[in-house]
């Protein structure tokens, strides 16, 4: 059962994003602010990132956007990265987490 998914945007070393799901409590933060979320929103995160691989590599260009995406179970950890290289939907991640912080 996932435990918790941090995801972490940044630009060099500026981080233009940090969100945290606490799935058990139905918690998000996002830079530092709190939100209650609702199943749909968690049902659509987890399948947003669900057929992502763990690595996507780096396109070599030092201002690329950078992702990180940790998600903790019970059973262990698993990552996934890229930078400048992203999930065909990695635009629907970003736009999900917007969504929520507006």
């Amino acid at each position: 059962m996932i435990q918790t998914v941090e995801v972490i945007i940044k630009n060099g070393l500026n981080i233009t994003k940090d969100a945290l799901l606490v799935y058990p409590k139905k918690t998000l933060y996002i830079n530092r602010q709190k939100y209650q979320v609702e199943d749909s929103f968690i049902e659509e995160f987890l399948q947003t990132i669900y057929p992502w691989k763990n690595e996507y590599g780096e396109d070599g260009n030092i201002d690329s956007e950078e992702f990180i995406v940790i998600v903790k179970t019970k059973e262990g950890t698993e990552q996934f990265h890229g930078k400048g290289i992203y999930p065909h939907n990695y635009e629907s991640l970003k736009e999900l987490l917007e969504e929520e912080n507006d």
